[in-house]
Formats: structure tokens, C-alpha cells, sequence
């Protein structure tokens, strides 16, 4: 059985030369813009082929920007072939790379028998170009993977998002229907002056001297979702400011109540006790094809600056902001929390490491998912755990109860994507080896967030 390791992660793909333009003007391209008459020169297995990008008589051309080190770009090859097969003669999906022959020949041949079946077809089948050095500045994008959509006319539809290439957004594409492409925005944004979120010639920035707003979730260049930057007095080095990029109202409560020296890292989920009707807006969906329809109505940016003399004041006016927009209370309560606590459950020690090289992969193929240690403290199991807990059952508390001092050796169903793996099959796992995850309930000093209405 071949089995791809993740631990590794930098794989391969075929190889291909440079797409050539036959204008030597290059500029980018704006959505809704005909694409030039390229020559390109694919790589299809073992054959190498040159044609024009208008000799592709499809109703979809869609490039897959794709990169030696990106363990995503690699995770979703066989799906992109899925998708070739189920449509056919009406698609045309290309991979498109920076690097170079030589790089992808030496990635191929040190992973070579080391991948799964469906990874190894979708490199044999699809086509590829390499060394690009024109398609990245036609299509302009921050990251990898990068989807570029171009109808029958090659006329460009977007620069997505890889979470927008699904069977149904194709269906309905081919069909002529409107469909919705999570698309890269090039507009840059300034975290360390929000005031440009609002105004950009910021003529009068220098008299303002206190504002707070709240705005939905921005579109812009490069990704960066989460940041927090504070604007610090420099003759008191206190926070006179805040500006919080495109953050879930989680994070925003957190950093309201467990203050900047502890942002988000370190302050899990499983610190709050939501008392809302509506929990779907405080953690994102398990599919990511959902994700973004989620986060434009579920994330938010915040900005805030005080006067100096009110630099005490700013968490605090921070959290009434949030009560006042969300209708939601806020506060530091003991409560009886529903926890999952890893015990053990056999005298018999049946996780002692047997010494050998200290290893740590996760191992996959067609049927199966294997979390492996071997010779690793069990923090990093908990780790693991926790990690899960919070995706498949969010917002609960996890402890380990074991006082398991020694390295382990263990094996137990997984997935990267956690999409795959239940509570109840990982239970199964553990039992296996001594150990169980149960449920108990404690008394735990929770932040609560309500839904009870703010009085005035």
C-alpha cells in the first residue's frame, strides 16, 4: 500500500516549460479582460505538447497555481482530476508553477513510492507547466493554491480562492448560471492606521484624538485575518489603540478580556461558555467550501483610540462597543462545565515508548488515516487531541488526566482535515491502548457571553 507522509510535506509534480506570450507587453489582467492568445507548453506524463491558449475549444480553462512546498496544493490534486473526468471535454484544468525543471524532477524522484494511488494518477494526468514566469504576472495573486477561471471566450471570470472549484460551482458555470467565486482582492490595507479603512486621503488623522468602529468582514490583499495591532503612547508605552483585522467575535471578547499580552495564541476556545442562540457565527464551518460565506457575515474588524488619559479605559470601552453592536453580555462566571478528560483505563501500560528513533507522522492513502508516534512525550497526543475536540466539538473543555510522565509509542485513526475522524472512532483507538476519553463535569471559572439584552 502506498502511503503519502505529511510529515514531509513538499511534493512533487511533473514537468513542463514556460507558457510564452506572443505579445512581448505583459500587464495584469482585470476581471472581465480577454486573455492574449498564449503558447503554452504542457507536460502531460511522459509526452510534452505546445499550443495555443485559444486552440482550447472548452467552456472552462481553469489554472491551478501550484507550488513544490504547498502540502494543500498536493492534498487536492486528485480532486482537481475528479473534476476533469466528471466534466470532461467541457473543462480544462492546467497546473501552473514558479519552480523550476530541475526542482520538480528532484521532488518527484525523492518521494517517488512514497504517495497514494490517486495522488500518482492525478500527476500522470494532468497537465503542467513549470518555471512560469507570465501567467503569475497576468493573473496576479498572494498564495498558493490560486484558481484562475476563463470561459469559452477566455474571457477572465476570477482569480479564486481554491475552495470555490467544486462540482457544483462548475455545473452551474457550464450551465451559464451566476455563481459565487471567493475571489482575491489586490486593494492593500494598513493595520497600523485603521482610520484609511474609512477614509483614505486621512487629511485630518492628526486631530482626531478618540473613535471606535466596527465593519464587517474586509476584502484585501494578502490574506493576514486575524491581526492585532495596538498603538502604543511613546512617552507612557500604554495602548492608546486597537485595530483588530477580520477577527471572529471570539477573539474580539478575548482580547477584551484576557487583554493584548495574550492576543489569541494561548487563550483556547474552550475559556468561553456561549449562552446564545446563534452559536454558527462564533467558529467557522467544517467544510471549506462554506468558509467564506461564514466569514463575510461572521467576521469583523474593530478599531478603537482613546486619549491618553484614557488608556485604562480602552478594554473596557472595547467590550461595551462589542455588548452595545452584538446585544450580547459579557463576564467572568464559575459555571458546571461538560469537559473530555483522556484517563487511563488498564494497570497494564500498553503506551511505553520502545525507544526507537522519535518520529511523528500522519499517514494516509484511498482508505484509511494513521496518527503515529513513536518515542514522543504524550503532551504532543494532547495536544493533537485538543485540536480535534475544538473542531468537532467546539468550545469544549479538555484535560489530561493520565500523569503520563513518559514518552509513548501509539497509533490511531486520524486525518489532516479532521473531517473524517469522530469522537467516537478515536475513543475506539485510544481503548486500544489503555486509554479513554470521557466525559465529566467540572466547575471552571468560564467567560460567559449572553444573549440578554443590554440595559440602558
Amino acid at each position: 500500500m502506498k502511503i503519502l507522509r505529511i510529515i514531509f510535506f513538499g511534493i512533487f509534480i511533473g514537468v513542463i516549460n514556460n507558457a510564452v506570450a506572443q505579445s512581448s507587453e505583459i500587464v495584469p489582467l482585470v476581471k472581465g479582460q480577454k486573455v492574449p492568445n498564449l503558447q503554452l507548453r504542457l507536460h502531460i506524463g511522459d509526452s510534452t505538447n505546445t499550443l495555443n491558449l485559444y486552440d482550447l475549444k472548452k467552456k472552462l480553462t481553469l489554472f491551478d497555481f501550484w507550488g513544490i512546498y504547498c502540502s494543500s496544493c498536493i492534498a487536492q490534486m486528485p480532486h482537481l482530476q475528479k473534476l476533469q473526468e466528471e466534466f470532461g471535454n467541457n473543462i480544462q484544468i492546467i497546473i501552473v508553477t514558479k519552480n523550476s525543471k530541475n526542482e520538480v524532477d528532484k521532488l518527484f524522484k525523492r518521494i517517488k513510492g512514497n504517495v497514494s494511488p490517486e495522488i500518482t494518477y492525478a500527476a500522470k494526468h494532468l497537465p503542467f507547466i513549470v518555471e512560469d514566469s507570465l501567467l503569475s504576472v497576468l493573473f496576479p495573486h498572494d498564495g498558493i493554491p490560486t484558481h484562475v477561471w476563463l470561459d469559452s471566450a477566455k474571457i477572465l471570470k476570477g482569480i479564486a480562492y481554491d475552495n470555490s472549484t467544486t462540482s457544483e460551482n462548475i455545473q452551474a458555470f457550464l450551465k451559464g448560471k451566476k455563481i459565487r467565486l471567493d475571489e482575491m482582492v489586490q486593494a492593500e490595507i494598513n493595520t497600523s492606521n485603521p482610520i484609511s479603512w474609512v477614509n483614505g486621503d486621512n487629511k485630518f488623522v492628526d486631530q482626531l484624538k478618540y473613535y471606535s468602529f466596527i465593519f464587517s468582514r474586509l476584502k484585501h490583499q494578502g490574506g493576514g485575518d486575524g491581526q492585532i495591532t495596538p498603538l502604543i503612547d511613546s512617552t507612557t508605552n500604554k495602548i492608546i489603540g486597537l485595530s483588530c483585522l477580520n477577527m471572529r467575535i471570539t477573539d474580539l471578547y478575548k482580547l477584551v478580556w484576557f487583554h493584548y499580552k495574550h492576543p489569541n495564541i494561548g487563550i483556547p476556545d474552550d475559556k468561553i461558555l456561549l449562552e446564545v442562540k446563534n452559536k454558527g457565527k462564533f467558529y467557522s464551518p467544517k467544510k471549506s467550501s462554506e468558509y467564506f460565506d461564514w466569514a463575510d457575515t461572521s467576521l469583523f474588524s474593530y478599531a478603537i483610540k482613546l486619549p491618553l488619559k484614557n488608556a485604562d479605559e480602552i478594554y473596557n470601552s472595547m467590550r461595551q462597543d462589542l455588548d452595545r453592536y452584538f446585544h450580547y453580555q459579557s463576564k467572568f462566571e464559575y459555571r458546571k462545565i461538560r469537559c473530555l478528560v483522556l484517563k487511563r483505563i488498564s494497570k497494564e501500560d500498553k503506551i511505553m515508548t520502545k525507544g526507537l528513533k522519535s518520529k511523528q507522522e500522519l499517514l494516509f492513502d484511498s482508505d484509511n488515516a494513521r496518527l503515529t508516534f513513536q518515542n514522543i512525550p504524550m503532551s504532543n497526543l494532547c495536544s493533537r487531541i485538543e485540536i480535534m475536540i475544538s473542531i468537532k466539538a467546539p468550545f469544549t473543555p479538555f484535560f489530561d488526566e493520565t500523569n503520563y510522565r513518559d514518552n509513548i509509542d501509539i497509533n490511531l485513526p486520524w486525518n489532516e482535515d479532521l473531517e473524517n475522524i469522530s469522537i467516537p472512532a478515536l475513543r475506539k483507538g485510544l481503548r486500544q491502548y489503555g486509554l479513554d476519553l470521557v466525559v465529566e463535569y467540572k466547575i471552571l471559572k468560564m467567560l460567559v457571553i449572553s444573549d440578554q439584552k443590554i440595559k440602558q
